[in-house]
């Protein structure tokens, strides 16, 4: 998808998502597009769920790549640590905008588009883990994780994630610091 020359993936577009991407398209009086059976991440009381994110730079701009051809391992742990940055924004907006109301990762999965002869996905998925880990502690932020190779994602983007969180349940007060 393409608005005002910011380029996103369709499985990055999220419904209600506040986060940097969606208020610099709002900056550039665009409407945020997608399908309304798709939203950013559902909840079910203490437990969210965020939909596949994929990585974008601080100015909007969507990092697309092929690991492994395009992207040798550095840059896709760069592009691993923007999307885990998008990943940490969608959580917020669960969570109120209050990232002390999560209580724990459940799991976070990694989908790495890459060359057929490229075996470092973990490598790449540690600097997500590692951004996630630091962001919200190492006890809240510590995760199972599932990682994958793919031939191709949405946009061309070089990795996607998706998590499962625990958190404080909306209406209650007990958040921890």
């Amino acid at each position: 998808k393409n608005w005002a020359g910011i380029q996103h993936c369709g499985a990055c577009v999220t419904r209600g998502h506040r986060g940097p991407t969606l208020r610099l398209m709002a900056s550039h009086g665009e409407r945020m597009p997608g399908h309304p059976s798709v939203a950013a991440y559902m909840r079910d009381g203490a437990t969210v769920y965020v939909g596949g994110v994929c990585p974008t730079k601080m100015d909007g701009q969507a990092v697309a790549g092929l690991v492994g051809m395009d992207m040798d391992v550095v840059k896709a742990q760069q592009a691993a640590r923007l999307a885990a940055r998008r990943l940490l924004d969608v959580l917020e907006e669960a969570c109120d905008g209050d990232l002390r109301r999560v209580q724990c990762l459940m799991q976070v999965k990694g989908v790495i588009r890459a060359t057929p002869d490229f075996e470092d996905h973990e490598a790449v998925m540690d600097a997500c883990s590692d951004v996630l880990a630091t962001a919200l502690g190492r006890d809240k932020g510590q995760h199972a994780r599932g990682t994958a190779g793919a031939a191709s994602l949405p946009g061309g983007a070089p990795l996607q994630l998706s998590c499962i969180a625990k958190v404080v349940p909306p209406g209650s007060d007990t958040v921890s610091g």
